[in-house]
């Protein structure tokens, strides 16, 4: 009986003490890469298909007023397909830049300088436009911004860009345009 007595003691001792418990740690790692983007937009903000921006002298009047005169001038251009707009997602800071360069035929009488882009539309949120305007020639840094928590508008499309001539051009030039966005 003694026993028994001692066994309920000790049994109601270790109850009054509490559960005794065992504990298990270990660490969570989250890597999340930095990442950052640009794409050309159609009209309805989808990935554009094959954007391109065209200068038809022979389909814009203004144009061949200047072209017939000999005085030059700066001409808009005659069409952008599937140009809408430009826009970036990051999720760090970032800035953008552009490099052109002639393509196909020797290029007589024009130069990159002559195509330049003057911006429409307000950039987005978390865009700075670092120029108001550019030139296909130049190296200068375009945008710069913060993270962006989505994509966001750099405020032009292909309807900004202008062409100046002097009236004396003839033939097809043509050049590949690259917006490029990095780490500052």
């Amino acid at each position: 009986m003694k026993k028994l007595v001692a066994t309920l003691i000790a049994t109601s001792m270790l109850v009054g003490m509490g559960t005794v418990s065992a504990q298990a740690s270990h660490d969570v790692t989250v890597t999340i890469p930095q990442v950052m983007m640009i794409r050309i937009v159609d009209g309805s903000n989808a990935a554009a298909s094959n954007p391109g921006v065209i200068f038809d002298i022979a389909a814009d009047a203004y144009a061949a007023l200047f072209e017939n005169a000999g005085t030059g001038g700066p001409l808009s251009s005659t069409s952008a397909q599937n140009f809408g707009d430009v826009r970036v997602f990051s999720t760090a800071t970032w800035r953008v830049n552009v490099s052109a360069s002639e393509t196909g035929a020797a290029w007589e009488g024009l130069s990159l300088a002559d195509i330049s882009v003057e911006p429409s539309e307000t950039p987005g949120t978390n865009v700075e436009r670092e120029v108001d305007e550019w030139n296909l020639a130049t190296t200068a840094n375009l945008f710069a911004g913060a993270a962006t928590r989505g994509w966001r508008s750099l405020g032009f499309s292909g309807a900004d860009y202008i062409l100046t001539v002097n009236g004396q051009e003839s033939g097809t030039y043509t050049a590949s345009v690259t917006y490029t966005i990095a780490a500052p």
